[in-house]
Formats: C-alpha cells, sequence, structure tokens
C-alpha cells in the first residue's frame, strides 16, 4: 500500500512541469487575442441578395408598326444582329400591286409630259422662226417703198419738166400724158407697199397671238401633267411607306434577349411586341439595397458580386466599384450602381438580366469597436430590420 502510494506522489511530481508551457501557450493565445480584438481591423459589408447584371443601355423593344400576317420571320434567341437587318416581314403583296399600278401611272403620265414638253419647243421654235421671216418681209417691203418713193419723186420732176417743155412746145401732149402717167403709177405703188407693210404687221401680231395661244394650252396641260405626276409620287411614296412598315428591322446593334412566340402565317396586330434587343455595351450592376444603408454607401467602394446559377467557388466573384448611389428610395429601397472594369477576365458569361448578391465594404474597424456596436443595437428598442450586414476579417 505504501509503495503504490509512493509511486503516484512521485508520478505527480514527474507532471507538473508540464503544465506550465500550456498555461504559457495559453497566456500567448489569449495576448495575440487580446492584441488582434482590440487593434486588428475587419471589413464590414452591406450585403443585398436582390442585384442583376445589366447593359449599360437599355434594351430596345421590336415592335410591328402596322396590324397584319408574318411572311417570314428571322428572330432566334441569343441571335446577334445588327442594326437596319430585317428581322420580320409581314403581308404586303396588295400594297405592292398597289404600287405597280400607281408607277405605270405615272410612266403615262411621264411620257405625256415628254410629248408636250417637245411640242411645247416646238411651237416656241416655230414662232421665233416665222417672226424672224416676218420681220425680214417687212423690211424687204420697207426697202422697196423706199425705191418707190425716190422713184415716185423723179416721176414728179420729170412731170414738171415735161410740162415746162410742153409750155415751149419741145415735146407732144403724149410725153406729158406719158409722164403724168407715171406719177400716178408710182403713187399707187406707194399705196400698195404701205398697205402691204400693214398687212404684214396685223398678220404677224394674229399668228404670233395664235402661237402664243397654243403656248399657253400647251403649258397648261405641262402644268396639269405635272400636278397629276405630283400626285402619283405621292401616292407611291405612301404605299412605299407602307411597304417598309410592313418590314421590321433591327432598330440597334446587339443580341435579341427576349422573344415572342410568332411563326410565319401569325397575324399580329399594330405596336404587338415580337422581341427586345440588347445592345452591345459596357456590363454594369444594378443592386437595391435597404434606405439605412445610403449614408454607409459611397462611390468608390469595392464590391463584390456573385451571380446566382454560377456557384461562387467554382467560378469565383465579379469585383467591381460603386459607381452611383441613389437617394429616392422606391419602396423602402435604393437603387445603386455598380461599375464593373471593361478588362474583366471570368469564366462567367457574361449577360443581361443574371441575378446575383452584390457585398460592399463600406468600412474597416477593430473587433472590439464591432462588438461594443452590437451590444449597443441590442440594447436599443428592437426595430424591424433594415440591412443585413456581413463582416469578414482582414
Amino acid at each position: 500500500m505504501s509503495m503504490t502510494f509512493f509511486r503516484t506522489i512521485r508520478s505527480l511530481k514527474a507532471d507538473r512541469p508540464k503544465r506550465r508551457p500550456m498555461a504559457v501557450l495559453l497566456a500567448l493565445l489569449l495576448s495575440v487575442w487580446g492584441g488582434w480584438f482590440l487593434a486588428g481591423r475587419v471589413t464590414v459589408y452591406e450585403v443585398t441578395t436582390t442585384a442583376r447584371l445589366e447593359s449599360r443601355s437599355q434594351s430596345h423593344p421590336v415592335a410591328v408598326k402596322l396590324a397584319g400576317q408574318v411572311v417570314e420571320t428571322r428572330l432566334a434567341l441569343g441571335q446577334v444582329v445588327r442594326e437596319g437587318d430585317v428581322l420580320v416581314e409581314l403581308d404586303s403583296e396588295a400594297d405592292r400591286l398597289a404600287l405597280a399600278e400607281r408607277q405605270a401611272a405615272r410612266r403615262a403620265v411621264q411620257s405625256k409630259l415628254t410629248a408636250v414638253a417637245g411640242e411645247l419647243a416646238a411651237e416656241e421654235t416655230a414662232l421665233q422662226a416665222e417672226a424672224a421671216a416676218r420681220e425680214a418681209a417687212v423690211r424687204e417691203a420697207q426697202a422697196e417703198l423706199v425705191t418707190a418713193e425716190v422713184k415716185a419723186k423723179f416721176s414728179a420732176e420729170r412731170l414738171v419738166a415735161d410740162k415746162e417743155l410742153r409750155r415751149r412746145g419741145a415735146n407732144t401732149d403724149f410725153d406729158l400724158k406719158k409722164s403724168l402717167e407715171e406719177v400716178e403709177l408710182c403713187q399707187t405703188q406707194i399705196v400698195t407697199l404701205g398697205r402691204g407693210i400693214e398687212r404684214l404687221s396685223r398678220e404677224r401680231q394674229v399668228q404670233e397671238s395664235a402661237c402664243q395661244t397654243r403656248i399657253a394650252k400647251l403649258k397648261g396641260t405641262a402644268i396639269e401633267l405635272t400636278g397629276q405626276m405630283e400626285v402619283e409620287d405621292a401616292a407611291i411614296a405612301r404605299l412605299q411607306h407602307t411597304i417598309d412598315r410592313c418590314i421590321v428591322r433591327s432598330p440597334v446593334s446587339g443580341r435579341i434577349g427576349d422573344l415572342a412566340e410568332i411563326r410565319p402565317g401569325s397575324v399580329v396586330k399594330a405596336a404587338d411586341k415580337l422581341a427586345s434587343i440588347i445592345p452591345d455595351a459596357e456590363p454594369r450592376a444594378i443592386a437595391f439595397f435597404p434606405v439605412a444603408a445610403v449614408g454607409r454607401l459611397k462611390p468608390g467602394q469595392p464590391v463584390r458580386l456573385r451571380l446566382d446559377g454560377f456557384p461562387w467557388t467554382q467560378y469565383g466573384m465579379l469585383s467591381g466599384t460603386v459607381a452611383n448611389v441613389g437617394t429616392e428610395p422606391i419602396e423602402g429601397r435604393v437603387q445603386v450602381e455598380l461599375s464593373l472594369p471593361r478588362d474583366m477576365v471570368t469564366s462567367i458569361p457574361i449577360g443581361h438580366g443574371l441575378p446575383g448578391a452584390a457585398e460592399v465594404a463600406v468600412e474597416q474597424i477593430s473587433p472590439a469597436e464591432l462588438v461594443l456596436r452590437a451590444a449597443g443595437q441590442w440594447l436599443q428598442p428592437k426595430r424591424e430590420p433594415v440591412s443585413s450586414v456581413a463582416v469578414a476579417a482582414k
């Protein structure tokens, strides 16, 4: 019995030195933890599960402008399109036939207008030619009149000389009578030429008036035909516009985000939405935080984005910064715009509308301050939770 007790005492003495290092290690751990508790820094995050990726440019709806029957569709979900690409065609056969009819009518009017223009040019040319011919005839008649007047003057002088010679008996009565007849003939010729000149002037006026009347009539016909052409052009433009509205084109370049179920033969109504196009633009994220987080969120703060459907342990998280913070709450939440880098490398297929959760690093504090803040909030009267906060040690 004594031997057993002796061995127990000796064993206890042997164990006493081993407990001292453990106590020292525990004290060291408590010191390190205390130092970290008082001087360490942890990152405080504002967290929201309401976030999503968006294109910086808003999506553009693709809608029909008038009712009709679909004859061809080139829409496919996820299809990349360019601005102006034909997406859907509606039945426009009736308008195309009416357009062909109007174009034929316009060509007929154009032919008539061309003929009238030719007649008008011919009449104007004839008027100028006739005016030149009558002007030459009048000048010729005036020249003959001058010649007749000179001849009449000479005849009159000769008659005076013959009368003097007859009085002296140097010639006969026949010579005197001949000189008198010659004077009368010259006077008659002068009167005839004068009347001829007047007749030429009157005929010129009458013919010019008749030609001007024909020209005016042709001009009136040309104006009428021009008006008909303008009417046909307006009708053609209206029909062409209607046909163009039957062709639905892409308003922007981008990717088709959603699609209505349409196929050839479907009947659509005016303003029916057929698809939405997401433009190619710099990606961004939109998150909605509780109103209580407004004072803690500021532009430039780092943010982490976890996307639903892409586990962050496999795909990682998207990093960015806070770009803008809204100040007008909607249903108790404010909108925050998150900026993502252009050269972001990730295995996640970035697409418009992907939902997820956002974590914004709002501040760094010590664990002691965090405990005191939590204790203060616990001691305050309880309120409805307005914000979710995550803490991560730095």
